[in-house]
């Protein structure tokens, strides 16, 4: 019966460490790229067309803006709050937290 009960705390003792390790967060917001609005964005977004688009970041991380697919060749970057039209094209970005 020890056995069990000490088992059963083990495996809750697990269980809320795990609970502990979430994760990453989305950043709180909205950026707007190319008139495409994305809500709590995370991880890397590829636009469906190349163009020194518009950025217009309303959350709380930074955007980091490349000129390739799949958010590779970093370009720049726009701070929270703050709109930006680079002069050059955008075809992803990428968001991290």
């Amino acid at each position: 019966m020890k056995r069990m009960c000490a088992a059963a705390t083990l495996s809750v003792a697990l269980l809320g460490a795990l609970a502990l390790t979430t994760p990453a967060h989305a950043a709180n917001g909205v950026v707007t790229v190319a008139g495409q609005e994305y809500h709590n964005p995370i991880s890397c977004y590829t636009l469906p067309s190349r163009g020194p688009h518009i950025v217009d970041n309303q959350t709380d991380q930074p955007v980091y803006l490349f000129q390739s697919r799949g958010c590779m060749d970093q370009r720049g970057s726009v701070a929270p709050g703050q709109k930006f039209q680079p002069n050059y094209e955008v075809a992803s970005f990428y968001f991290e937290k």
